[in-house]
């Protein structure tokens, strides 16, 4: 299933082989297995996804030079990314998510009762 997974990379079919690998079993699953599914999440835009497969493929096989790039350049794309939106005025930081969390525990039962119930149960 792998060698058929990367065949559909190739082709520029990241969905299919997505679907492919899913096949499987889970004790199957080895580092090039690991590897092979960040390749395709990443031709599916499933970046948070091809880290955390890439990060388990480090885990497996941590020798692994080719597994250890790829790891590095999700890591750094999302540094870049995250860099770029705090640029922009967004920020990712533990004491905003602490503000959401707040104002969603105080605001929420509010906000649900303004836009989720209809106006005659309020």
């Amino acid at each position: 299933t792998v060698r058929q997974a990367v065949d559909e990379i190739r082709s520029g079919r990241s969905q299919d082989a997505l679907n492919t690998l899913r096949q499987t079993v889970s004790a199957d699953r080895d580092a090039r297995w690991h590897y092979v599914c960040a390749c395709a999440q990443v031709g599916c835009g499933e970046r948070v996804a091809a880290l955390e497969s890439i990060k388990r493929a480090c885990e497996l096989d941590p020798n692994n030079a080719t597994y250890r790039r790829v790891l590095s350049t999700l890591t750094q794309a999302g540094r870049t990314y995250q860099q770029a939106g705090e640029a922009r005025g967004f920020t990712m930081s533990g004491a905003n998510a602490q503000l959401l969390c707040c104002s969603m525990w105080l605001c929420g039962p509010t906000m649900c009762r303004m836009f989720c119930m209809p106006f005659g149960y309020w």
